[in-house]
């Protein structure tokens, strides 16, 4: 598995950089970052079983039936379970993945939300994980950019989201739209922010600011 330059968000339980590069870095609504979660702790969580009924009800995508086509490769899956940090993806099970957009997988974790994705351009294999709380501020959001902060933003948006805004620098917006609860945009370095209202009409704002 090899870890691109990624979107560290508040809620990114694991390290996603690679040498090179920049990144885009993301905060809460507030601005704050929270406390991250004690990583001997959380990392080393047995596999789940099961969905864990908040997050069934939380990413609808979960909840439903599972078929073939929500299957991970199978070198991924097998990566995930077996590989040298297997012991440390937050208890993920990979055998309960759904496949939520074209080289999207979500899956349940202990205490967390995950999801691998294919990065655009190699194809190599980034993995993200947040908690239920910082999935419903849209804070499960990896992205993958090259040295000049071009790339794309992969997210994670909980039930009752339908599309998500992508703010740049100069004010100017666009709406993407969210599929099986996972939107994919286009960013660059002039990205601002990403934005989105809840279910309940809660505004949500992700601020990004790229570092080379």
């Amino acid at each position: 598995m090899t870890n691109k330059t990624m979107l560290l968000t508040s809620a990114c339980a694991l390290v996603c950089m690679a040498a090179g590069g920049g990144a885009i870095a993301a905060a809460g609504d507030d601005g704050v970052h929270p406390a991250p979660v004690p990583e001997a702790e959380a990392a080393e969580a047995t596999p789940v079983a099961e969905v864990p009924a908040d997050q069934a009800e939380q990413v609808r995508q979960l909840e439903r039936p599972r078929t073939s086509d929500d299957a991970m490769p199978h070198s991924w899956n097998e990566e995930l379970a077996e590989g040298p940090e297997a012991d440390e993806h937050y208890g993920a099970n990979p055998d309960l993945s759904r496949r939520t957009a074209p080289g999207v997988w979500v899956m349940p974790a202990d205490g967390h939300v995950c999801m691998a994705n294919s990065t655009p351009g190699e194809g190599d294999l980034g993995f993200s994980c947040a908690t239920p709380a910082d999935v419903e501020r849209g804070l499960l959001a990896p992205a993958d950019l090259d040295e000049n902060g071009n790339g794309v933003v992969t997210g994670v948006v909980p039930d009752g989201v339908t599309e998500v805004t992508v703010v740049d620098k100069d004010g100017s917006t666009r709406a993407v739209a969210v599929e099986r609860n996972t939107y994919r945009a286009a960013i660059d370095a002039n990205t601002k922010e990403v934005e989105f209202t809840d279910a309940d009409g809660g505004q949500h704002v992700v601020p990004m600011a790229w570092t080379p």
